[in-house]
């Protein structure tokens, strides 16, 4: 039977054979008693080859003195003796070392931790020694790698505080001078909020949604709290149109892209104040940039008080220059009083021979229409309503007009290309103010010594051809040109501008005006001028309508044939009732006249009672302490909604004439008219109503 002692030893043998580690043990003599199997692997040598062996130091060759001294320090009692080996440490009564043994695995060499603990008797007595190798290389490598890593991130990390050391240092100079900067920025910011309060002139900030800023007088000049006008547009503050007869919104669209252009504009302006009042102002637009977007800054001066007395200067001025064409047409009326009193009185001297007193008669009348155009010059010379347009032959017209403006003066004219001229529909009055301002302006520019060229031409215009005339067209051009001093260059873009003269007692009206006029017509005017050289101005007014033309010369070829009809005339005056009676009897007419417009319904009431109506009724505009023709003429038409209406009168810039169709009249006679003008103006109504 196996003595207990001895299985004890195997189990021990088994468990030490089984550790991980590395593990050897002696006894008191120094022989090999354990040589597990991990330090087989490590060494390769056999625990056979060991056990019981002495001088292991030498037959092992992965530890060599080293391993010795360690072993021999066991049996050591003076502690002092460790201190000669750095490398030998002692826990309690146990040794440890790391080394590096090149002779393990084979020669490829092993860290090891190297632990050596005595063995000791039941009575305490060392009996031996007992030591563990553990194969540390992996941790040896991985120290290595983290101490390295570890030296790298030290490194980086003192890098990097000196970098952030560095940029804080920066932060905390450009923090200081940012709020350097800032604090600057708040006092220049203060510096303009005080200026942009303080102004005496509103200001405004328009950004592409509408108003960003304004200050107070802005927002006082309005009538509206500030809060109120954010957010709002140009137009909203503007009446549909302006004095010039153009549409706000259109301008001021085509102001704005100007100025967002970086092209600045200065402009006057009619405003609406909330409470629907108008006020004159004068507008300086400037384009900028604000928090990246393009903005216009927009300063209004308030000049209501400075365009009143504009007008009252301009009615003195106005004065001023009828004063001036006084002596003029003065002469020229005495010139046609002459005649007209020289014809007549031949005619008497001949009444005994017919065809001489006719011929003399019939001068007479000539000089009076001409005199009619004197009168009708002088009644439009300050108008600038809507044109009453009819067909006219526009070179007797135009030819007119500009004889009248060059009265007293030594300054000439000639006229070209009227053969085949075509008609236009116009405003005679209005056309003629047009021709007088670009004439009066061409004599002043020759000094009132030259001659002034007016050429007509027919003109077929392709679209988009003509800057104004976007659709084309049939068009008469008018140029009139003269050879005077030419206008400068900067200014020829401001000529047509409200006020703008380079006239010392000029207004800056009368191109403004033409401007107006010409565009009410549907055409356009432009302008071409050089320095020294002279100018030209070319009128462009749409031609007729063909079948207008046709009618017209069917009408004139028809000569005094007339349609008969009965006619109703009202007038307040005698002597208009007297003549119109002659005048419509002559023309074959039945007619009745009344004095007012109450008495004039009372008439075609009795007379449509009767079974007898008339065919037109003929309505002086303007009665004296009664009832006119633009009332008369709503009444009638309560009565007969078919009723044949001409409107009549001596002020041709009425608006009532203006837009008779509208106001229920069928056609217009301005006084003083021709027996001829009242044929052909009867024909065509009888001639519609018998058709009917």
């Amino acid at each position: 039977m196996e003595h207990p002692h001895r299985k004890s030893e195997l189990r021990l043998n088994d468990l030490i054979d089984f550790l991980p580690d590395a593990t050897l043990a002696i006894d008191s003599e120094r022989k090999v008693i354990v040589w597990n199997r991990a330090i087989e692997r490590m060494t390769g040598i056999k625990a056979e080859d060991m056990i019981g062996k002495g001088n292991y130091e030498y037959t092992i060759p992965f530890y060599g003195e080293r391993r010795s001294q360690l072993m021999d320090l066991i049996w050591e009692d003076n502690r002092n003796i460790i201190e000669k080996y750095s490398h030998i440490k002692r826990e309690g009564n146990s040794l440890t070392a790391e080394v590096f043994c090149g002779a393990l695995y084979g020669g490829r060499g092993a860290f090891v931790f190297a632990k050596v603990s005595p063995l000791h008797d039941h009575q305490g007595n060392v009996v031996g020694a007992i030591e563990s190798i553990r194969d540390i290389s992996d941790l040896k490598r991985a120290e290595e790698k983290l101490n390295k890593a570890n030296a790298e991130l030290e490194k980086r990390v003192e890098e990097r505080t000196a970098e952030l050391s560095f940029a804080n240092a920066a932060l905390t100079a450009e923090i200081a001078e940012r709020k350097q900067a800032e604090e600057a920025l708040r006092e220049k910011e203060e510096r303009y909020r005080s200026l942009f309060e303080s102004a005496k002139d509103g200001i405004f900030i328009l950004g592409p949604r509408g108003f960003i800023d304004c200050n107070q007088r802005g927002a006082d000049m309005y009538g509206l709290p500030k809060e109120e006008l954010i957010g709002r547009s140009p137009i909203e503050l503007s009446p549909e149109m302006q004095p010039n007869g153009l549409s706000s919104s259109m301008l001021a669209g085509e102001i704005i892209e100007s100025a967002m252009k970086g092209v600045p504009q200065t402009f006057e302006w009619q405003s609406k104040r909330a409470d629907g009042s108008l006020i004159d102002v004068e507008i300086t637009l400037s384009r900028f940039e604000l928090g990246g977007e393009i903005c216009l800054q927009s300063i209004v001066r308030d000049i209501t008080e400075r365009k009143r007395l504009e007008q009252e200067i301009i009615k003195t001025q106005k004065l001023e220059s009828i004063g001036t064409l006084a002596g003029g047409i003065a002469h020229d009326f005495n010139n046609l009083l002459q005649g007209i009193f020289g014809y007549i009185s031949i005619a008497k001297l001949t009444i005994d021979r017919k065809e001489k007193s006719l011929a003399m008669l019939e001068e007479a009348e000539k000089a009076l229409h001409q005199s009619v155009n004197l009168t009708t010059q002088l009644l439009t010379f300050s108008k600038g309503g809507k044109p009453v347009k009819k067909l006219i032959n526009l070179a007797p017209a135009v030819e007119s007009a500009v004889k009248f403006a060059l009265s007293g003066s030594q300054t000439d004219y000639r006229i070209e290309g009227v053969a085949g001229l075509w008609s236009v529909e116009a405003d005679e009055g209005q056309l003629a103010q047009v021709i007088q301002n670009i004439v009066i302006n061409a004599n002043e520019a020759m000094t009132g010594r030259g001659t002034v060229t007016v050429a007509f031409e027919n003109a077929d215009i392709p679209k988009d051809t003509i800057m104004g005339l976007p659709e084309g067209g049939r068009f008469v051009c008018i140029s009139i040109i003269d050879t005077g001093t030419g206008i400068p260059q900067q200014n020829l873009s401001k000529i047509f501008d409200p006020y703008f003269t380079t006239k010392q007692r000029g207004s800056g009206l009368g191109l403004a005006t033409s401007y107006s006029i010409i565009r009410n017509h549907g055409g356009i005017i432009q302008v071409t001028s050089e320095l020294t050289e002279g100018s030209r101005f070319t009128l462009y007014l749409p031609a007729a309508d063909r079948t207008q033309m046709e009618e017209a010369a069917s009408a004139f070829q028809k000569g005094i044939a007339v349609t008969k009809g009965r006619v109703l005339f009202m007038d307040d005056e005698q002597i208009m009732r007297n003549v119109a009676t002659e005048m419509l009897k002559t023309l074959g007419h039945e007619v009745e006249s009344a004095a007012d417009g109450k008495a004039a319904v009372e008439m075609f009431v009795h007379a449509k009672d009767e079974g007898s109506p008339f065919d037109v009724v003929i309505l002086d505009l303007t009665v004296k302490g009664g009832m006119g023709g633009e009332e008369t003429i709503v009444q009638l038409r309560e009565i007969d909604p078919s009723v044949t209406a001409v409107v009549s009168s001596g002020y041709s810039d009425s608006a009532v004439s203006a837009t008779y169709r509208e106001r229920g009249f069928s056609a217009l006679l301005n006084k003083p008219y021709k027996i001829d003008g009242l044929r052909d103006c009867l024909n065509t109504l009888l001639k519609r109503t018998k058709q009917s």
